[in-house]
């Protein structure tokens, strides 16, 4: 039997089909893109990356394949593809690696979610649907902009590298400004910090009850 507030939920073998082959995709791909770069960011991208991919999107389609909690399953795989598509930081083609690093930003939203939402994929009360407001906000406001805005900072969590990085193929500048470099930057790097703690306490608070 499922735990009280579980329910089971019927997939349909198509759907089941595209998520296994959306996934399968992903990996082939960053695993390829992986592949090309330098030994040296192999031997740290690659295990980390198939770990990270492989819990997640195992996770996510076996719930599916088990027909339990399809809407938490569901935000498993898109929080895989996330995670996978963050990886490829580590490539040296800058289309890549611009895509990599708008994607590492969205896997944070994709964090919050799963955290606030688990087991039954839901935001379930008001304080979980405050909090991930607030996550998709920050999101919106100080992260995703400055993807046009001058380059990435350096480095990432899947590069070391620190000079003669890729360029940001969206940027419509080749500089940063000094506002996106010494405020925005240092703001959101705490506010994520301080809404990850938040998450923490409302998490602690729900298991109390």
């Amino acid at each position: 039997e499922y735990p009280v507030g579980l329910r089971r939920s019927a997939v349909s073998v198509s759907e089941f089909s595209i998520l296994l082959t959306v996934s399968l995709a992903t990996v082939t791909g960053v695993v390829i893109a992986l592949v090309s770069t330098p030994r040296s960011t192999q031997n740290i991208a690659l295990p980390v990356f198939v770990l990270g991919a492989g819990a997640m999107f195992g996770l996510g389609l076996t719930d599916l394949a088990r027909a339990r909690e399809a809407r938490f399953a569901r935000a498993l795989i898109i929080a895989g593809v996330l995670w996978s598509l963050s990886a490829l930081t580590a490539s040296d083609e800058p289309a890549l690696y611009s895509l990599g690093h708008v994607s590492q930003w969205c896997v944070d939203l994709a964090i919050a979610y799963l955290l606030l939402s688990y087991p039954a994929g839901r935001l379930a009360d008001r304080t979980s649907r405050t909090l991930f407001a607030a996550a998709a906000l920050l999101m919106g406001l100080l992260f995703l902009p400055t993807a046009l805005a001058g380059q990435f900072p350096h480095p990432s969590l899947w590069s070391t590298c620190t000079s003669g990085c890729p360029h940001n193929v969206f940027s419509l500048g080749r500089s940063t400004p000094a506002l996106v470099g010494d405020v925005v930057v240092p703001l959101r790097e705490a506010l994520v910090v301080v809404l990850f703690a938040a998450i923490a306490m409302a998490i602690i608070r729900r298991a109390d009850k």
